[in-house]
């Protein structure tokens, strides 16, 4: 499986400075990474919002680094000339992450970040009660399972997210019906579900990673 690269950190949006020159650009863009307010220059703006790409092709694992500089590089208005280094400098700053959900060890990038809500959970339906809605305003955006559900709706109560799967597993071991042959849960296997999630989750803005810095 290929890597996938998604954002890190929440948007804080434009800055500019009070009694500066007029200007129709920013001096910068803050996002706030791990706490701190990080300052972003157009390209890199341009590059870490690319990095959302469209939540169907998250959805699919297709955010790859190289579609995003496919797609930052070749847009008719605003393309980035040179993308590469710039992937390279967010990457460098935590500003975006790289991480295989399906072959990869995600113990590693699970213990260094955190995934904080965003948006309005909507339960499920009657007709469909297996799909759990997440909205921003009143507009569903994207439908998960209910393991993703629970792990999206408390996963900022814990230190990082391999805690918080390691957590979910202890509970539903726990609560797993008597008499019932049904496979233990592990923390991979938890966070292996909810990686697979994370890009969507990313990019439909349900959701923020977080970075944990030492």
């Amino acid at each position: 499986m290929a890597m996938v690269i998604v954002p890190v950190g929440m948007m804080l949006g434009e800055y500019f400075r009070p009694g500066g020159e007029p200007s129709s650009a920013p001096e910068h863009w803050h996002i706030s990474v791990g706490g701190y307010a990080e300052h972003l220059t157009n390209d890199e703006v341009k590059v870490w919002a690319a990095a959302m790409l469209e939540p169907e092709t998250q959805a699919r694992l297709e955010g790859t680094r190289e579609a995003l500089e496919r797609t930052v590089g070749t847009r008719a208005e605003g393309a980035v000339a040179d993308p590469a280094p710039v992937v390279d400098r967010l990457l460098d700053r935590g500003l975006l992450v790289e991480f295989d959900p399906v072959d990869g060890d995600l113990e590693a990038f699970a213990r260094r970040h955190r995934l904080f809500p965003l948006g309005v959970g909507m339960g499920n339906t009657q007709d469909d009660p297996l799909v759990y809605r997440i909205a921003v305003g009143n507009q569903a955006r994207i439908g998960v399972n209910g393991d993703v559900y629970a792990l999206w709706s408390n996963s900022l109560y814990f230190l990082n997210l391999w805690e918080s799967c390691e957590q979910f597993a202890k509970e539903m071991n726990a609560n797993a019906p008597a008499g019932e042959h049904i496979p233990e849960l592990d923390t991979d296997t938890v966070t292996r579900g909810l990686a697979a999630n994370i890009p969507l989750l990313v990019s439909s803005e349900c959701a923020f990673l977080d970075p944990i810095f030492e």
